[in-house]
């Protein structure tokens, strides 16, 4: 898995109290421009989701995850799935994704004024 936040992933990750987002592109025609996206979307977004790309060769996870489209964003939040994003996209759609997601878990709790 490459970090691309510069840490160390580990699996005790997705259980921490910090959102992840874990992207899978495998390594093909779209490849890098969709490394560029999320290379971009975690720069801007790098104080509020640590962000993880799985390695096309680590078994385990596309397993685990039941990840087999490409490429897949998922968001995780205190280990559990809160949303999964499948097909290319822009920094635009796959930050949009990351906000609803991680605000739908940062605001679970509180009273909302209408």
């Amino acid at each position: 898995m490459i970090g691309l936040n510069t840490y160390k992933f580990s699996l005790d990750d997705l259980n921490g109290e910090d959102p992840v987002l874990l992207a899978y592109i495998r390594r093909d025609h779209i490849f890098r421009e969709q490394l560029q996206v999320l290379e971009t979307v975690a720069e801007a977004m790098r104080s509020s989701i640590k962000v993880c790309m799985v390695d096309e060769n680590f078994n385990e996870i596309l397993i685990r995850f039941e990840i087999v489209g490409d490429p897949t964003f998922i968001v995780f939040s205190k280990g559990k799935e809160k949303g999964r994003l499948l097909g290319r996209t822009d920094s635009q759609m796959l930050s949009v994704f990351i906000e609803e997601n991680v605000h739908e878990f940062s605001d679970m709790g509180k009273k909302k004024n209408l």
